[in-house]
């Protein structure tokens, strides 16, 4: 058997993050989700990894945004008789620091709160490792008080899965100053990674030298076909403000070779004996 981790495609024009692991034992595990609109999406993936009334072992919410939380919250409201979640696992600001720093993100963070109602919660530090079978989850990094700018980012709960002999950093939508502090705490030989979700879908994330440390053999990138090509209202590939392809050039620079993109569609990492297979694969394809 072999721990597999799914990297979910979009399901509307808009970015959005969410994977599905399901580990050698069969536990099922998720972190963040997308938007209402990639809801019955995911709802379908985790019909297909785990049964017609699926059991979640675990559901990671990086962050109060709603391209990572509101499909979860939709799922809550819509099919809370038809599957079940052991906790989901945060470590969000309080509302006040967002309401300061960042009052346009008020809407997920209520309605996550609203959504408590639905499921055991848990509140995640840094140093805890919460084991599922034989994945383990590291937690490096949650929200800081101090960080008022890009508040929501700031407070991406940074996540290090290890199994099957390989690593995977999970870094949400990490900015600069996070990226810092996570560097500045654990240098380049905790952040060793065999693959590294890149920080904010690849753009306005932390520095480079954070990927530096990393070092990474693969890439994920929850990133859009018209947010890999910095292409802006279809004007044109370079189009855009976004800075995603100096970060894809550094990444080359590194030498890293295995990029796994939102417009490669749901994507199938399977982790065995240190070795990662990649292949694509749609859950209403699935056998």
């Amino acid at each position: 058997m072999a721990c597999r981790i799914w990297q979910i495609a979009a399901q509307t024009h808009y970015q959005m993050m969410g994977y599905v692991i399901k580990t050698q034992e069969g536990k099922l595990l998720v972190s963040d989700g997308g938007w209402p609109g990639d809801a019955e999406y995911l709802w379908h993936l985790l019909k297909k990894a785990g049964g017609e009334r699926p059991h979640v072992d675990g559901w990671f919410v990086t962050h109060p945004h709603c391209d990572h939380l509101l499909a979860l919250c939709d799922l809550l409201e819509r099919r809370r008789g038809e599957f079940t979640i052991d906790r989901v696992y945060h470590h969000f600001p309080a509302r006040e620091l967002i309401e300061r720093g960042e009052p346009g993100a008020l809407r997920a963070w209520d309605a996550f709160e609203a959504a408590k109602q639905y499921f055991t919660e848990e509140i995640l530090e840094e140093g805890q490792t919460l084991s599922f079978g034989s994945v383990a989850f590291e937690v490096l990094y949650v929200s800081d008080p101090t960080f008022v700018k890009n508040t929501s980012n700031n407070s991406s709960t940074v996540l290090k899965m290890t199994g099957e002999g390989m690593s995977v950093l999970f870094l949400g939508d990490l900015g600069v100053e996070g990226g810092e502090k996570l560097l500045q705490k654990y240098g380049p030989e905790k952040l060793k990674s065999d693959i590294v979700q890149m920080a904010h879908h690849g753009q306005s994330a932390v520095k480079m030298n954070v990927y530096d440390a990393v070092r990474p053999d693969i890439c994920l990138w929850c990133a859009p076909k018209w947010l890999w090509h910095n292409n802006q209202g279809c004007r044109g590939y370079d189009s855009g403000v976004w800075d995603i392809l100096h970060v894809r050039e550094h990444m080359r620079r590194l030498g890293v070779r295995r990029h796994v993109t939102g417009m490669d569609g749901t994507v199938l990492l399977t982790l065995h004996e240190g070795q990662a297979a990649i292949a694509c694969e749609d859950p209403y394809w699935m056998d």
